[in-house]
């Protein structure tokens, strides 16, 4: 790291064995941590090329697709979701592809399993024969989804999820299963569907919050209860779009209670608000939470600029992690910590970690009096030793220079104090 921090470092902080990053301790206070029940393994989910192109306008080229798998099997992620590949024949052919291009990580079809009796299992058939490794099969059954498929009556879902995932197992794939709009179906549906999907062999016991209507607290709990019903030997995981903004809070309260698999795509694009952002649900996991997800967190940045990239999406400035005001510094004393070897003090991971580059703003309205502020630090750095009053002279020629909405970087900030301060020192 190329700014480690020295000297130093409080009670209050834990830092990284290398230089990356910190946690509060107060992260880790055992009335914080009571309830913490995370999975011994976290399996982090991409379903870029399918819930990715679900945005509005989004269309991905095989390009694309290819690239972002590659760089997602180069991180770690341990599977991919490939797309419908029992019904869109783009989709098949996608799955051909990326096991044709040499894609490691475990591709997933999403099948649905309220069609027709012989349309679903022409769709799982379709599936198996497009390479994929996992079917995951999508569940109506609160009463607002089921009104659409009025083929199948709601008492008779338990036993067509039996079915499904009996098929699909037939046919020598890992199967999961995912119960659409958890979140606003009644509790007892929840669970009994869980527990017929277990019951049948499904590895995968999925959980969604698939309109975006939970909070944390229901995730948990509906994680805690879904667990608790299927035994520890499946994996319960979560999927949950962004409406409130709570995608990744959820994703986070998911994990804490116990879900051993969370979906993401990079950025949090998807249908309607997105899902829960990939990078900000491996930072959160990796800093905060100390859980290990396996991944090449030196690469998880990469993969949402490729896909911005590839989806053409605006950022705003403040987006976490490769937002570029992130590490855009402009208030006095932040400088200055920073420019005393205390980059902790104002930021929790450090931008080289994130594929970023720190910039210190010099601005009028923001730039402090005396040699305890950030011009000050600089001088000091720069190993200068002017009078009070000498500061003072050179705070006020700096600001002179950055009246109006313009600012000095902290090169030019360097270039001024070496013109007022070299002929003396010599």
């Amino acid at each position: 790291m190329s700014d480690k921090a020295n000297g130093h470092i409080s009670r209050e902080i834990t830092l990284d064995a290398d230089g990356r990053w910190w946690h509060s301790n107060l992260n880790k206070h055992p009335a914080v941590t009571v309830g913490e029940s995370f999975a011994k393994t976290m399996i982090i989910r991409d379903c870029t090329l399918r819930e990715g192109e679900e945005m509005g306008g989004a269309s991905l080229g095989i390009e694309h697709k290819v690239r972002l798998a590659r760089l997602a099997d180069e991180i770690g992620i341990r599977e991919i979701e490939v797309g419908y590949c029992g019904a869109i024949p783009e989709h098949q052919d996608m799955a051909r592809v990326l096991k044709d291009a040499g894609v490691r990580a475990s591709l997933t079809s999403i099948n649905r399993s309220y069609t027709r009796d012989g349309e679903w299992q022409r769709e799982v058939d379709l599936a198996v024969a497009a390479g994929v490794d996992c079917v995951h099969f999508v569940v109506f059954s609160n009463e607002d989804l089921l009104a659409s498929v009025p083929w199948l009556a709601k008492e008779d879902v338990p036993a067509r999820v039996v079915e499904c995932v009996t098929y699909a197992r037939a046919s020598g794939v890992k199967v999961g299963y995912a119960l659409a709009g958890s979140g606003r179906t009644e509790l007892e549906d929840i669970l009994t569907c869980a527990r017929a999907a277990a019951s049948a062999g499904a590895e995968v016991i999925g959980v969604t919050d698939s309109m975006g209507c939970s909070t944390p607290e229901a995730v948990a709990f509906l994680v805690r209860e879904v667990r608790e019903a299927v035994g520890p030997e499946h994996i319960v995981s979560f999927h949950g779009h962004n409406t409130f903004g709570l995608a990744t809070a959820n994703a986070l309260a998911a994990a804490r209670a116990g879900a051993g698999m969370v979906d993401t795509v990079p950025l949090g694009i998807g249908e309607g608000a997105g899902i829960a952002a990939l990078e900000e649900v491996v930072f959160s996991l990796e800093v905060l939470y100390g859980v290990r997800t396996g991944l090449n967190v030196s690469k998880i940045a990469d993969m949402a600029r490729l896909a911005r990239e590839a989806f053409g999406v605006e950022l705003i400035p403040t987006k976490p992690f490769i937002g570029n005001s992130i590490y855009r510094h402009t208030i006095d004393s932040h400088i200055a910590s920073i420019l005393r070897g205390k980059w902790h003090s104002w930021e929790c991971i450090h931008p080289s970690v994130v594929g970023q580059s720190r910039s210190l703003e010099f601005a009028n309205s923001k730039i402090r009096s005396g040699r305890s502020g950030a011009i000050g630090a600089k001088i000091s750095q720069l190993g200068y030793s002017p009078s009070d009053e000498e500061v003072e002279e050179l705070i006020g020629r700096i600001r002179q220079m950055t009246l109006g909405p313009g600012w000095l970087s902290e090169q030019e900030v360097e270039s001024v104090i070496h013109s007022a301060f070299q002929a003396d020192s010599n």
